[in-house]
């Protein structure tokens, strides 16, 4: 491999700060193709309900470090996997109060695995649609409890979250846009509180979200990009991408 792909390979894993669920991002699979990407994501907030206790309502938070290598397996498909180190809180805003907020205690593993195609293009007035199917994995996560009736208590969970989207591309002269539709679903899950496993989870309310972004290609290789999501989820995105 050559020095200068190392070298950008290094500095797009690098570029990666304080991100969450990975955003979908500009769909374009070439065969054979390997890119590698790195996201910064801010803003990002999930409400849940307790599944073993429906009157409890918690907005679940979480933060990641990731970096993603994409093959195209074809020039409709392209494969990817996602790999780095994610913090996760919760804040609890209705029912009996067993907690205020709950911060994490520090960085824990998160891994995922996706495949996106073009599913529809229309070369003439260069559009096309793209869908995006993906899971995310963050485990052994844990804080103490501040206020409430745990107040003091340490809790312990795991963060599972997959997501089915489809989105509409259009390319023009200097960026590419997207805006699509997602269902999703995100889980805090194998609770345990001061030692004792807890019946249930905490599950996101909304399953249905909006999103939109554009990239901007910088070079034959570089590009950039932002996204913003709704309704599901509250996030907001940018990062870099680098195709060999």
């Amino acid at each position: 491999m050559q020095k200068s792909s190392i070298l950008s390979i290094l500095l797009v894993l690098t570029l990666a700060n304080a991100v969450s669920a990975a955003p979908v991002g500009y769909i374009s699979p070439r065969k054979s193709r390997i890119s590698v990407s790195a996201t910064l994501i801010a803003l990002t907030k999930r409400q849940t309900e307790h599944l073993g206790n429906t009157t409890m309502k918690v907005d679940g938070q979480y933060d990641a470090l990731l970096g993603r290598v994409s093959y195209g397996i074809s020039d409709q498909i392209e494969v990817y996997g996602q790999i780095g180190m994610a913090d996760a809180g919760l804040h609890q805003v209705q029912g009996t109060r067993q907690f205020e907020r709950i911060n994490n205690s520090g960085l824990e593993t998160a891994w995922g695995a996706g495949v996106q195609a073009i599913v529809f293009e229309n070369p003439k007035i260069d559009w096309n649609i793209g869908i995006d199917l993906q899971y995310l994995e963050t485990n052994n996560h844990s804080g103490v409890a501040a206020n409430g009736t745990t107040a003091g208590s340490r809790w312990e969970f795991d963060v599972i979250e997959w997501h089915v989207a489809a989105q509409i591309q259009k390319s023009f002269r200097v960026l590419d846009s997207w805006i699509g539709i997602k269902y999703s679903k995100a889980k805090f899950e194998n609770l345990i509180i001061a030692g004792v496993p807890q019946i249930g989870s905490l599950a996101s309310e909304d399953p249905l979200g909006f999103y939109t972004g554009i990239n901007m290609p910088l070079s034959e290789n570089w590009s950039m990009y932002a996204e913003a999501r709704i309704i599901d989820e509250t996030a907001l995105s940018g990062g870099a991408r680098y195709d060999f």
